[in-house]
């Protein structure tokens, strides 16, 4: 990490984010747009209409959360599941979701930012891995507005 990521993460880690997650935080409009640039013609690369947007800022993070967190998640470490391993798991999960929604290959991507997710839930519980959720999905938009 470099010193001013660092140093970045340290101050919204005096919000009680963690290291980690407020790295993760703060670099998810760089790996927004570098998912963009990188994304093959036709993946999620177009800015969605007005309904979309609430789709995309509040509903799915919402919804998708309670259900590969809060549901699948959390139901596995019940179940005796180890809290990496399950988070991994909702993870693919949340991947493959997201894959047969019809957004291709490039679907896979969000397997990285569900493990933010996915950490967020363990540590900070359902509301802090919305947030995140929302706040990937603004940077992706936002990625989208600028290209």
């Amino acid at each position: 990490m470099t010193p001013a990521v660092a140093s970045a993460a340290r101050r919204v880690q005096g919000l009680r984010l963690g290291a980690p997650l407020g790295a993760a935080v703060l670099l998810a409009p760089a790996a927004a747009w570098a998912w963009h640039r990188l994304a093959p013609q036709g993946a999620a690369t177009a800015m969605p209409d007005g309904q979309g947007l609430w789709m995309l800022l509040l509903v799915a993070p919402v919804l998708e959360e309670i259900v590969f967190r809060a549901g699948l998640q959390a139901g596995l470490v019940r179940h005796g599941w180890r809290p990496g391993v399950a988070m991994v798991v909702a993870s693919a999960a949340f991947a493959a979701w997201h894959l047969a929604a019809g957004q291709g290959p490039a679907a896979l991507a969000v397997f990285l930012p569900s493990l933010v997710f996915g950490h967020a839930y363990a540590r900070h519980g359902l509301a802090c891995a919305m947030a995140c959720h929302a706040w990937f999905n603004a940077c992706h938009l936002g990625a989208i507005a600028v290209a």
